[in-house]
């Protein structure tokens, strides 16, 4: 007898402890699903928020507004007045140059900023929206929409953009080939020297190494 009563007894504190046991998991689970809420809309506003800030800072810095408050350079009213560094707010402004508000709080500020980056790499005509929605061109291969690609990702295409561009300057590409052409006479003439070229004050330059021998024969030649 006095067995079945402590059986009991245990069987319903046990019962006890399993219902508040639910009880705080409920209150637990409802209390999560309020922060998750929370962080959505700041996580909302805070998208927002940075485009509007960009924008502001672009009409302070285009319309020289700093002027007015007593500051000679942008740089100096941002040091001053603005609470955030100086190539954040930079950064913010070249997403407020190239992105839309509604593209921008889709995107986030990181994919934002390097989405603008790559069009300022791209040939003229490229959008934000077109390499949104079709990609871009490198070494004459489509990339995938830059909507499924991550801000690394964008980052690496910018930069193979921005070394094919270089490579493909039509000035160096001639400049280059005049001096292999230049090079490949003297050693049809049997003269020793190599012959490189060389950017210099906005002109390309011939770099002729030779033994001074055969550079006499050569500017003696008529």
């Amino acid at each position: 007898m006095k067995k079945t009563a402590t059986t009991k007894t245990r069987g319903a504190a046990l019962a006890r402890v399993s219902s508040q046991a639910k009880i705080a998991s409920s209150r637990h689970a409802t209390r999560a699903g309020e922060l998750l809420a929370l962080i959505a809309r700041r996580l909302g506003r805070i998208q927002e928020d940075f485009f509007d800030i960009g924008t502001a800072l672009r009409e302070l810095k285009e319309k020289k507004l700093f002027v007015v408050l007593g500051f000679r350079t942008f740089d100096a009213m941002l040091a001053d007045r603005v609470p955030i560094g100086r190539s954040q707010a930079y950064k913010l402004i070249a997403i407020a140059q190239r992105v839309t508000r509604e593209q921008a709080i889709k995107l986030g500020e990181e994919k934002a900023y390097s989405i603008a980056r790559l069009v300022a790499t791209t040939p003229e005509g490229d959008t934000v929206a077109s390499v949104l929605d079709t990609g871009v061109s490198v070494a004459g291969k489509t990339k995938r929409a830059a909507s499924a690609m991550s801000a690394r990702e964008i980052d690496a295409t910018k930069r193979a953009i921005a070394k094919r561009a270089k490579k493909a300057d039509p000035a160096e590409r001639e400049a280059k080939r005049d001096g292999r052409a230049a090079q490949a006479r003297l050693r049809a003439r049997r003269m020793a020297g190599t012959v490189t070229v060389e950017k210099a004050k906005g002109r390309w330059w011939a770099v002729v190494r030779m033994p001074l021998e055969d550079l006499s024969s050569l500017v003696g030649e008529r």
